[in-house]
């Protein structure tokens, strides 16, 4: 049985909007109750969807995504730190400049991903499904690839 991580969540009162709906700015993605992109922390996020979507820059720390799809989004210098990944789709997803930094990945599917110069220090993928992977530089030093295949993945950037 894989290991269980804890982060320490900001609870949201019921006063406080939740990011469940989206503002798109010039094919931006700013989560409803969030000023703008520089720091999000805590928001636990249930089957948002981020499809097609522009996230440029911003903080993420101590997140969890649940069965979120980030299908062919683009996620271009941003930073996430300590966030959970529990059954997200990303597909045909772009992650160019980005650091992920003690993320976890678990039950997600990952097809036709680019990561362009990112930053994965000390992230784990585990049960995920990776196909078509495309890796180019960055540093991946500490990551765990525990129960995934990297079926037609292209490895040569690592």
């Amino acid at each position: 049985m894989p290991a269980l991580i804890f982060l320490p969540v900001h609870k949201i009162s019921l006063d406080t909007p939740t990011p469940s709906r989206y503002t798109k700015i010039n094919t931006s993605i700013i989560p409803m109750g969030c000023e703008t992109m520089e720091a999000i922390l805590g928001r636990v996020f249930e089957t948002e969807d981020f499809e097609g979507g522009d996230l440029d820059g911003g903080l993420w720390r101590g997140c969890t995504f649940r069965g979120c799809t980030f299908e062919d989004a683009r996620l271009t210098g941003c930073q996430f730190e300590g966030c959970v990944f529990r059954y997200c789709e990303f597909s045909g997803t772009e992650f160019s400049r980005c650091a992920l930094e003690n993320c976890t990945f678990e039950g997600c599917r990952l097809f036709s991903v680019d990561f362009d110069g990112c930053k994965r220090v000390g992230t784990a993928f585990r049960d995920c499904t990776v196909t078509a992977l495309d890796i180019s530089g960055g540093n991946w030093a500490y990551t765990v690839l525990r129960g995934v295949s990297l079926h037609k993945g292209d490895l040569t950037g690592v």
